[in-house]
């Protein structure tokens, strides 16, 4: 089992996967800044592969930037990340300007209490999230103000999305779905 503390902040790092975060295990991340990460997926943190337990509480993600997926976060695991009380600002990738989760099997992505502020899908869909394969659970006073996405979605584009419990979406914007896109 790992946990972290940490802050990175790197405007020349680039890696394939994961900026600062390369995760194929068990972690728990809490009270960190990622801040100027960039890789071709996920600009900050990767988590891949059947990782048993992934959790980010109180975490700050600021100008994080992806080529392919994911500016902040590249999600592609089976199991229940949960995410709460974390902040992202002004993070872009082509697709999921803040986080891109891919499922192949079943799993669930859980979100609250968390800000999702100027992010930006620059050539794709989800200004703040993409989610394609899980179940997306937006719940318990997150906010969504000032996305953008150039197809669909400008805060959330996903194929299987609970919201409930005062979700806040103010000025998204994108050509199909100002605020979200469902399909």
């Amino acid at each position: 089992n790992n946990s972290a503390n940490l802050e990175t902040e790197s405007t020349s790092q680039f890696g394939p996967h994961g900026g600062a975060i390369y995760a194929r295990d068990y972690f728990y991340i809490y009270d960190s800044r990622f801040i100027e990460n960039k890789a071709r997926k996920g600009g900050a943190i990767c988590m891949e592969y059947r990782v048993e337990a992934n959790v980010l509480q109180n975490c700050i993600f600021e100008k994080n930037s992806a080529v392919q997926e994911g500016g902040a976060i590249h999600i592609d695991t089976a199991n229940t990340v949960p995410i709460s009380y974390c902040s992202f600002t002004n993070n872009s990738a082509p697709s999921g300007g803040a986080i891109y989760i891919h499922h192949e099997h079943e799993g669930n992505v859980e979100i609250q209490y968390s800000n999702f502020t100027h992010n930006s899908a620059t050539n794709g869909s989800g200004g703040a999230i993409y989610g394609d394969g899980a179940t997306l659970i937006i719940k318990e006073y997150t906010r969504f103000i000032n996305n953008t996405a150039t197809q669909f979605g400008g805060a959330i584009y996903s194929d299987n999305v609970v919201i409930r419990d005062y979700i806040y979406f103010e000025k998204n914007n994108a050509t199909y779905g100002g605020a979200v896109y469902a399909i």
